[in-house]
């Protein structure tokens, strides 16, 4: 297909945290693949926290790609979905025959099809604990009508086939702005006290509660050791209040709130830490990878992948605190130039894997395949 053929459209719901991130390098990489022909289409801001980051927004335009707001792609309502079709539709004006609209939820998928774009591709993210199992009938309904179901790992692959029934699910790594991430120099190691940080939002689905816990057992052999949370969440002022039964000096366990561009700090800190109950494939880990951390986190989705790839670390089952103490201890007394050499490792790793001009090339192939997916027997 002819680069002046090419119109590309991705849309979802809010461009927030680590899902907006990646939407926003991968828009700018494909515009500059294909200049003029990328579009992002993001929901209507609704209540708080499913907003959109204004800093995102502005980049994109900034950095000459479309944006268009289009109604409310959030909420499972037929009337509203129908209405953002009938915007997006409105947007476009006449579908060209490149035209491929790259959806980042099943109802935006579902949008995008109700719009007439020719070719839809729905990249599945993930699914949160908390959600009805209603949705998961939704979204396989929703993915059956795509071309293409693509997801960036290969545990959600399977689950993709065994809770939508879809079968060969194309694993698309998540691409980022390498530029964005230079290469950490770590420093020597001093006598401070050996400092862990975890970057996430403070929610049910990231476990802040199980590292808590943990930090009780680790705390047994090393008293010393700091905890450091960066990020914000609705179980932000349950987390604190959690840290304050465990560390009442409030001296060991520290609340930065929510951070612009987090990368910047991970140089200050020692061994990154993320509880998930349930993920694909965390953008905090991928940046913690860059910067040279070794890494401590739980089997789920894609994050064993990433780790055990990068040979950077331990993944431990969720919900268990006390494996995750042990972990975290390995990593403490395998001293610093261990860590050093679990933190390049994985650095190498990131770096070959995450690139998104890797990512671009993995997405035109798939763009180009423009095949409806086969379903499981």
């Amino acid at each position: 297909m002819r680069a002046n053929d090419r119109h590309l459209v991705h849309i979802i719901a809010q461009l927030r945290f680590g899902a907006g991130r990646y939407v926003v390098d991968t828009a700018r990489a494909q515009h500059r693949r294909y200049p003029g022909a990328v579009t992002v289409v993001v929901g209507d801001d609704g209540e708080e926290p499913w907003v959109s980051s204004p800093t995102l927004l502005t980049e994109l335009r900034a950095n000459g790609v479309g944006v268009v707001r289009c109604g409310d792609l959030f909420h499972r309502d037929v009337r509203n979905l129908k209405a953002s079709a009938d915007q997006l539709r409105r947007a476009v004006g006449q579908w060209g025959p490149g035209s491929v609209v790259h959806a980042h939820t099943a109802m935006t998928a579902l949008v995008a099809r109700w719009a007439g774009a020719p070719t839809v591709v729905c990249s599945c993210h993930g699914w949160s604990l908390e959600r009805p199992a209603a949705f998961d009938l939704q979204d396989a309904i929703a993915f059956s009508i795509c071309d293409v179901v693509t997801t960036p790992s290969t545990h959600w692959a399977r689950a993709l086939t065994e809770r939508a029934g879809l079968n060969d699910v194309p694993i698309v790594p998540y691409g980022f702005d390498l530029a964005r991430y230079p290469h950490v120099t770590r420093p020597a190691a001093s006598n401070r006290p050996l400092r862990i940080v975890c970057v996430g939002e403070l929610t049910e689905r990231k476990g802040p509660d199980v590292l808590l816990d943990a930090m009780t057992s680790l705390w047994e052999d090393h008293p010393d050791v700091e905890l450091h949370f960066v990020g914000g969440g609705d179980r932000a002022a349950q987390t604190q209040a959690h840290a304050l039964t465990i560390d009442r000096s409030g001296s060991r366990i520290v609340f930065h709130g929510q951070v612009a561009a987090p990368y910047v700090m991970l140089e200050t800190f020692d061994v990154f830490a993320l509880a998930s109950r349930s993920d694909n494939q965390p953008v905090a880990i991928a940046e913690a990878m860059l910067a040279g951390m070794p890494v401590v986190s739980t089997r789920v989705g894609g994050i064993a992948e990433m780790i055990e790839g990068g040979q950077c670390g331990y993944v431990v089952e969720p919900n268990a605190p006390a494996a995750l103490a042990q972990a975290l201890h390995r990593v403490i007394t395998a001293g610093a130039e261990c860590r050093r050499t679990m933190g390049e490792s994985g650095e190498r790793f990131a770096r070959r894997t995450f690139d998104v001009r890797r990512h671009v090339e993995a997405l035109d192939d798939v763009y180009s395949r423009q095949r409806r997916p086969r379903h499981a027997a």
